[in-house]
């Protein structure tokens, strides 16, 4: 985790521009089995910028992510096994096949299953828990533990639309890549396209890219939100398609299935479908269905 240092890496945590700096190191000391300080072999870069999460209960985060400094002599443009990415931003959107180069899981594919989604994410009993706000749902085929800070590509254009950054075994979730670029500044040379170089020009082209009936179910969702997250199993809501994949629904991620959990939940929202999906924790470390994919 690029702005985490020391025993619990919690996020936030290393030191940023200006100096001190934090380095990135490859491999991360995870890899290694120790730090190697600053053993220049092992040089890829400082931690320039992150955005800090807040836990604080009721509060909302957009993005988990962090920004270094490199050159072009200790980094490459290319993405280990998928090549280089298209140079523009996506947009994510439900049913979209898409793609990830991981550090632990390599290359694998899977599916955006909700966008517009509201989710807790747990970062361990010395870090706590994190409401996210407008994040990417995806299946839980796309990464693990290990994967975090992965850009995830549209399938069919190697166009990035978002950042992996947890997930549980049956359940990824990503930053909307544009709330990456808006929340650290990065316009300079991103070409996406090349007259955007403010944030305002990135903010338009997201709006220009919104889909009207996505907008509408946005309204709606954030009408009832806070009652449904607000029961107990409830993990997460976004607007994504439902069984069939045809028609949109609201998603709601739940712990279990059961009869008494079904009744407190509604069979739709002001007339949209609701589909209920079931996110599987294994690990004994975590308390929460989605866990932190450090």
């Amino acid at each position: 985790m690029l702005g985490a240092v020391g025993p619990t890496l919690c996020p936030g945590t290393a030191d940023s521009y200006p100096p001190p700096m934090t380095w990135s190191v490859q491999p991360g000391t995870l890899d290694l089995g120790f730090d190697p300080g600053h053993d220049p072999s092992y040089l890829a870069g400082v931690v320039y910028n992150y955005i800090p999460i807040d836990f604080t209960p009721g509060s909302t985060n957009t993005v988990d992510a962090a920004l270094a400094i490199t050159t072009t002599s200790l980094a490459s443009s290319s993405i280990l096994g998928l090549g280089q990415p298209n140079p523009a931003l996506g947009t994510a959107t439900a049913g979209m096949a898409i793609t990830k180069s991981g550090r632990t899981s390599s290359v694998t594919a899977s599916t955006v299953i909700a966008v517009h989604a509201t989710v807790d994410v747990d970062y361990g009993s010395s870090c706590g828990v994190a409401r996210f706000v407008n994040q990417v749902i995806t299946g839980g085929a796309l990464g693990t533990s290990g994967d975090s800070g992965s850009v995830v590509l549209a399938q069919a254009t190697n166009t990035p639309v978002g950042l992996y950054f947890a997930g549980s075994p049956t359940t990824g979730v990503m930053n909307p890549i544009q709330s990456v670029y808006l929340a650290l500044g990065v316009f300079v040379d991103s070409a996406i396209p090349a007259n955007i170089t403010s944030e305002a020009d990135l903010r338009h082209a997201a709006t220009a890219q919104s889909d009207p009936r996505i907008e509408a179910l946005k309204a709606v969702q954030s009408r009832h939100e806070g009652a449904i997250m607000s029961v107990p199993g409830v993990r997460g809501i976004g607007i994504g398609l439902d069984e069939a994949g045809q028609n949109s629904a609201f998603v709601i991620y739940v712990e279990k299935l059961g009869d008494g959990l079904r009744s407190k939940l509604p069979a739709s929202i002001e007339g949209t479908k609701v589909r209920l999906i079931v996110t599987v924790q294994t690990t004994t470390l975590l308390t929460l269905p989605i866990q932190i994919a450090c």
